[in-house]
Order: structure tokens, then C-alpha cells, then sequence
């Protein structure tokens, strides 16, 4: 029937079986099949698949160590007499011991026991075995099975990296899928340096950037463009530009590619917009925000008055770099000298100079140190999701007020209806923002807020009616109903006054409320969900294919939820099924609702059914708020519906299409916040990212101790193959924080999780979307098919 909510523990309600239940745990091992099973299996290995005790004595693990089995069989039968003559001191048997110490001298003395050690060492292998081979003893499966999770037959990706031992796309068949230039990164090559390597004749023997950084493991990190650095026409006309930066454009793209690894960690340079990724190999990780007051003392105060003044932000971190190979090390070396220029500032040019020779001629060039401080070493840092940029657009937007006074009347008239849609629902529009606060807002916002005794006893007596004591219940069903599991029993007394819970008691059980509890609540038809990630458990399809992930797998619900089937576990399952952990207490039935989920992933589990329980998915509930939002802005929900079906389309495809069919509809608002029309959009989207802006006020490299291991010894490579990291870091917020005018949180710090996601967006224009479905496709990969058990 599937998993529980929880993968590890067992239930401890056991009392009918207690003291059977002791024993197991105190002596022998644990293991996923059935212990008797296993046993058998293991023995299996041991001889051969010998089975039975003449086969056993003339296996060939016999003849080859004779003195081995002989010496197991002394030891075996010598902890026999122990265990007896332990019984005998404590009592005739298990059941006669009362005396606790006796007991547990009985229990140590078994648990001791070579019997039980060999039992448990062939119930080990066996355990092993059967995973392997899909429940079969048959030790000649085991050239064509797979284990369980066979990770190592995955190709390599950011999925599936963490997990494999050796990869498959580095220089070599010994790569390991960790190492250290497996990461994303991306790193200016620019004109000059190449030019310069020309003229001093060192392109093949001497100092040659575009040498170290194209014919290394740096080629596919390495951008390359003619324009950086360079003087070309733009396509408007006779103007010319010189780009000094990598796109923010390409950026983007490498941005969205680390959030598919496991923990995204990089370090993103915004003078030349380049990235230096790492593996989180994290030792430490501090987050300091220190708030500033100025006292002020005054009359008939003993305390002084705080005045805000102002507040700082400063991280603290460790991390290590871990070369694998020799090509690993050579691209760490390159990374560790990029990390330590994010400490030392971009310099100028310089001064041109010119000087006339015995020729005639003029020499031009740069006067030697006359460079100056051009740009002050600011970065972006990224760790995980906690460590990141509280910058998105809808932030900005509530900065320029969107949502309180702002009155746009432009473009109007561009809109797909020449504005007579926007106008006329603009028109309408407090009649549906009333409709929407009626079914979805607290029904004590009628009556609450007046110090009256009446208004305060009319909102006492109405909040014991309301969910939380104030929220609306209609609303809270609705929307809350796809995440609710039917099984439970949802309770709306809360410990209010005693006739509610009379009414509940008396309510339960009937036909209205089994309807609101099961009917009301679950997946509905067409319910986008993803599966859980479970190490425990495989997904099996409606044909017995069994599947297991390490990522969330996207579906879709295509059936109705089938009526709760009752389960009874019974002592002979108590420790092999994995729904109900441990024995039901006094024989209690427990129930479960099916439902029918078809995959939407392409891959081997595409289109594919499973028959799955509501604690096994986490269910998208944008749908259901979809239709809720439609009641407060009918327009501008038709709008975004035709913009997110496009750009889904266009990032399932590979394409960022981001398109702006707002101003179609009339989204003035839309057109307003765009960069091309806003400088400050432009502005701050310009020197952008996912990283968290700051500089870093301290960098220290472990060279020699217990914290690296061992030097490279060849020539000019006489360095340590890994180093520890330890930086200071003083955040810089792309918007400042706190709460806006209204009390709401204007820019989050900790953009964590699906609650903070949705509510303060990503911070590029497609809000995220090509960065999840690049680490949804990642997923495929890590899909694997096992042999059914």
C-alpha cells in the first residue's frame, strides 16, 4: 500500500508481542526481506547455492577450506553449551526469568552467541542477495540483476552525480562523477590577452591564456567572444560599442544550469559577470544580522528610547576544494587563483603614451603603472536556496507603489481589445475584490476593530466558528482541500465551547460529514503533483514495473479517488510491509484512499499509472488558486494564463521565451516594470543574478594540515590537491529589507521553499521557470527501472 509519512522507525505499540519483539531487536540483525529468508539466501551464497546438507558437505567451499568450516562448526556448537548453561543459571527458560539482571544476562549471552553472529552474517548477505536479484536465491541471477537502486547504469548528471562513484563524461574512464570540474562555471577569455600572447611569440611555449584556458578541461567554461573587449558597429548603426562583460543573457543560462546540481555554490563576479562554480563541500555556515540603535534618554524613564539607526548583514563560511586527478588539479589551481581576485579590485587601462624613434616613427603604448582603481571587487554569492538574492521584479514593483497609487493609462489602447476589455472590468473591478475578500477574507473583518462591548463579544462568540479562531472556513476548504489527505479527520471545534465539540460527536460519522472530510478533501482530477523522493520505497506502474528516484517526478491525477480500502496487518507482515510500521494495537483496522496518477515526465516513466496514496505526492495547489485569484482580477488572471501556458510550452521545448502578452491585455503595470521602458528595472537587472550581492571582507587558505591531504610532485605543480576555504562576507541587498507601508515583507531574505517561492518570485523575469524544468529533465535521468520483487 505504500509508505507512511515516515520512512525510518517502527510503531513501538507492540505490547501483545513484547517480549518476542525484545529478543528480535536485541539479537538479530535487521534486514528489508523476511529474516528466515534471508538466512536461507545467505547460506545459498556461502556453498555455492548448495541447498540441502549433503550438497552443502560436498561443495567445493568445503573442500578448499576444511579447517574453516571445521572451526565455525566448533565455535557454533561450543556458544550452544554457553547459551544452555546461561539458561540454567537464569531459569528453565525465557519465559521463567524475572529477576531483570538475569534476564539481560540471558539476552547478552544469545546476542553474543557465534550461532547468532553466523545467522546474522548470512542473513546480511542474503538480504543483499534478494535486493539484488529482485527476491530470488538464485545466486546466477546476480551477472543480470541490477540492485535495488543500480546508480552506476545512470549516465552522469547533476541528478545523479552525488550518487555514482565514477562518470562518464570526464577525461577518462577513472573520472570520478565528483570531481571538481564537473560543476558549471563560465570565464571571460578576452581579445586582448590572446593579441598580446601573439606579439610576444608565446602561443605555443610561454605564457598563453587562450593555450591554458581552450586546450584544458576550461574549453566548455570558457566564452569566448569578439566583441569583449573589442570595437564593433551595433545593428542600429554607425554607433559603436565596446562590451566589456559577458551577457547577462548567458549568465542566465549558466545560472539556471547550477541550479540543477545538488547544492548550487558559486561565487559570480559582477565586474566581468563570470562564475566560479563549486561542489558544497560546506565545513560552516554563519548568517549575523546586527541591528544599530541610537539611545535617547528622557524624564521619568529609567531606559533610554531606541531609535533605529540602521542594521548590517555579514556571512561567515568554509568550504573545501578537492582535486581528483590531474587534470582536476590543474582546473582547481586555475579556480583558486579567480577566487582570490574577487578580494583585489579591476584596474583602469592606463595612460597612453606616445614616443618618437631614430626613425621618425612614433611608438605608442600604456604607461607602466599608471592604472588606476577602476572597480571596486563586488560579487554575488550563492549557496543553496538560503544564500541568494531577495531581488525579483514583483519586489521592485511594490517599491514603485504597484497595487496601492499607481494609475497607468498607457497603452491602453494596445491592448488585444483596444482597452475596451481593461476598462471594462477595470470598471467592476471593486465588485469582484469584494467578492473575493467575502469568500476568502475573515468573516471578523464585519465586526471586528470596535472597542464596544457588543462588537467585542459578537467577534469573541464568531471566532469559535472560524478556523485559527479567525479564518474564513469556506476559503480554507477550498483552498486547502487538494492538500488535505481524505483519510484524516479534520476537526472544527479547536477546544472551542463544549456544544461544538457535542455537535462534532454527534455529526461524525454521518453522511455530511464523511462527504465534507473524504469528498471535499484529497486530489481532484487533473491535479498536477510530484512523487516524493523516497530511498525506501520503489513506485510501481500499473504493468509491475518498479521505478526509483532521487528527484521529484511531475504527474498528473486522472482518476477519481477510489473508496478507502482497509487494510488488517497481521504479526506474519508486521516487519516487511512498510504502510504500517510494527503491529496494529488491538487488532485496529486502518484505511487508505487510492488514487490514479499518470506520469508527465518523458522518460522511462512517461505516461506510465501508479496507484498512489496522498502522502506519497506533493500537490501543486496553483490550479485550485488559479481559479480563486480569477474572482479578484478576471482580466489580468486570462492574461497570465495565456502568458504561463506559452512559456511552460516554449521551457519544455529548451527555449526562454518569457513573452509579455500582459500588455495584451492591458497590463499596463506589465509594460511599465519592463527594462526597456523602466531605467531602473534596467538598471538593476543589468548587473543581476541568483546570488546574494556583498564583497568579501576576509579569504584564508589552509595549505598545510589536517585539513589537506596530499601534494602534486611534478614539475610546477608542487601544490596541495586540496585546500580549505574560510571567507567573511558583508551583504550587500539589492533591496533593502523590512516591512513596506502596508506590513508586508517587501523583500525576503530567506527565498526558501514552495510558500516563499510564491511569494516573492526569482529574480529573472521568467520567474524560475527554465531553471525547474532544467532540474525537473535532470530527474529523467535519474529515473531507474528494477526488476520486480
Amino acid at each position: 500500500m505504500g509508505n507512511g509519512p515516515y520512512q525510518l522507525g517502527q510503531s513501538t505499540n507492540v505490547s501483545p508481542f513484547a517480549r518476542f519483539e525484545i529478543v528480535r531487536r536485541f539479537t538479530l540483525v535487521a534486514t528489508i526481506n523476511p529474516y528466515r529468508k534471508c538466512v536461507e539466501a545467505g547460506l545459498q551464497v556461502m556453498f555455492n547455492n548448495k541447498k540441502s546438507a549433503l550438497d552443502i558437505a560436498k561443495s567445493t567451499s568445503m573442500y578448499e577450506s576444511p579447517g574453516f568450516w571445521l572451526a565455525i562448526a566448533r565455535s557454533v556448537l561450543r556458544s550452544v553449551s554457553i547459551i544452555s548453561q546461561t539458561l540454567t543459571e537464569g531459569g528453565a527458560n525465557v519465559n521463567d526469568v524475572v529477576d531483570n539482571n538475569k534476564a539481560l544476562k540471558v539476552l547478552d549471552a544469545v546476542r553474543r552467541s557465534k550461532i547468532v553472529a553466523f545467522m546474522n552474517v548470512a542473513a546480511t548477505t542474503g538480504d543483499v542477495l534478494l535486493q539484488v536479484t529482485g527476491g530470488s536465491s538464485d545466486i546466477s541471477l546476480i551477472r543480470t540483476s541490477k540492485r535495488r537502486y543500480d546508480v552506476d547504469s545512470l549516465p552522469e548528471s547533476p541528478a545523479t552525480r552525488i550518487s555514482k562513484s565514477r562518470g562518464t563524461t570526464g577525461t577518462s574512464t577513472l573520472s570520478l562523477a565528483w570531481r571538481n570540474n564537473s560543476v558549471p562555471s563560465l570565464f571571460v577569455l578576452s581579445r586582448d590577452s590572446i593579441r598580446a600572447s601573439s606579439k610576444m611569440l608565446s602561443i605555443v611555449n610561454g605564457a598563453s591564456p587562450a593555450r591554458a584556458m581552450l586546450a584544458s578541461t576550461l574549453f566548455e567554461k570558457t566564452y569566448l567572444d569578439l566583441r569583449i573587449d573589442a570595437v564593433v558597429p551595433t545593428v542600429s548603426g554607425d554607433k559603436l560599442t565596446s562590451l566589456k562583460r559577458i551577457p547577462q543573457q548567458v549568465v542566465k543560462i549558466v545560472e539556471d544550469r547550477l541550479d540543477s546540481e545538488y547544492v548550487p555554490f558559486y561565487f559570480h563576479d559582477l565586474r566581468t559577470n563570470e562564475i566560479i562554480g563549486f561542489h558544497a563541500f560546506l565545513e560552516s555556515l554563519s548568517d549575523s544580522i546586527t541591528p544599530s540603535f541610537q539611545p535617547t534618554t528622557g524624564f521619568g524613564r529609567i531606559e533610554a528610547v531606541q531609535t533605529y539607526k540602521s542594521t548590517s548583514r555579514s556571512l561567515g563560511l568554509s568550504f573545501r576544494i578537492v582535486a581528483t586527478s590531474k587534470e582536476d588539479f590543474d582546473e582547481m589551481w586555475f579556480k583558486i587563483n579567480k577566487l582570490a581576485t574577487l578580494a583585489y579590485p579591476q584596474w583602469s587601462a592606463g595612460s597612453t603614451v606616445t614616443k618618437k624613434t631614430g626613425e621618425g616613427t612614433v611608438d605608442q603604448f600604456t604607461q607602466p603603472f599608471s592604472q588606476l582603481v577602476a572597480s571596486s571587487p563586488v560579487i554575488r554569492l550563492r549557496v543553496g536556496d538560503v544564500i541568494k538574492s531577495n531581488y525579483s521584479r514583483f519586489n521592485l514593483s511594490r517599491i514603485f507603489g504597484m497595487g496601492s497609487n499607481v494609475e497607468l493609462k498607457s497603452a491602453a489602447e494596445d491592448s488585444l481589445f483596444g482597452g475596451g476589455l481593461s476598462t471594462l472590468l477595470d470598471g467592476a473591478s471593486n465588485v469582484f475584490e469584494t467578492a473575493f475578500y467575502i469568500a476568502f477574507g475573515s468573516p471578523l473583518q464585519f465586526i471586528a476593530g470596535n472597542s464596544d462591548n457588543l462588537s467585542v463579544a459578537a467577534t469573541s462568540f464568531a471566532s469559535n466558528f472560524l478556523v485559527n479562531g479567525f479564518a474564513n472556513p469556506v476559503g480554507y476548504k477550498l483552498l486547502r482541500s487538494v492538500l488535505v489527505d481524505p483519510d484524516n479527520t479534520l476537526s472544527y471545534s479547536d477546544g472551542g465551547p463544549f456544544f461544538l465539540d457535542v455537535a462534532e460527536d454527534f455529526l461524525a460519522g454521518t453522511a455530511p460529514f464523511t462527504f465534507v472530510n473524504q469528498k471535499l478533501t484529497g486530489l481532484r482530477f487533473g491535479t498536477i503533483c510530484y512523487l516524493k523522493v523516497n530511498p525506501n520505497k520503489d513506485y510501481i506502474d500499473s504493468d509491475g514495473n518498479r521505478y526509483s528516484i532521487i528527484r521529484p517526478v511531475r504527474g498528473i491525477i486522472t482518476g477519481h479517488p477510489e473508496e478507502p480500502v482497509i487494510q488488517q496487518q497481521d504479526k506474519s507482515e508486521a516487519y516487511t510491509d512498510p504502510t504500517y510500521k510494527g503491529f496494529n494495537r488491538q487488532n485496529k483496522k486502518a484505511t487508505k484512499t487510492f488514487f490514479t496518477m499518470r506520469c508527465l515526465e518523458p522518460g522511462p516513466m512517461f505516461s506510465k499509472q501508479f496507484k498512489i496514496t496522498h502522502s506519497d505526492v506533493v500537490a501543486d495547489p496553483r490550479i485550485m488558486w488559479g481559479l480563486a485569484a480569477a474572482l479578484f482580477s478576471p482580466d489580468n488572471a486570462l492574461a497570465e494564463t495565456l502568458n504561463s501556458v506559452a512559456q511552460n510550452l516554449a521551457a519544455q521545448a529548451g527555449v526562454d521565451l518569457s513573452p509579455d502578452l500582459g500588455s495584451l491585455f492591458g497590463s499596463r503595470e506589465v509594460t511599465f516594470m519592463d527594462p526597456e521602458e523602466n531605467p531602473f528595472t534596467r538598471s538593476m537587472e543589468s548587473a543581476g543574478g541568483r546570488g546574494l550581492a556583498g564583497v568579501i571582507t576576509s579569504m584564508q587558505f589552509n595549505w598545510v594540515g589536517t585539513d589537506v591531504g596530499n601534494w602534486e610532485t611534478d614539475w610546477g605543480s608542487r601544490a596541495p590537491m586540496s585546500c580549505k576555504v574560510t571567507i567573511n562576507f558583508s551583504v550587500i541587498h539589492d533591496i533593502s529589507p523590512g516591512l513596506d507601508a502596508s506590513g508586508m515583507n517587501r523583500a525576503p531574505l530567506y527565498n526558501v521553499g514552495e510558500v516563499m517561492n510564491s511569494f516573492s518570485g526569482d529574480q529573472y523575469p521568467d520567474n524560475g521557470l527554465m531553471s525547474k524544468e532544467r532540474f525537473l529533465s535532470s530527474a529523467r535521468t535519474s529515473i531507474n527501472r528494477n526488476r520486480g520483487r
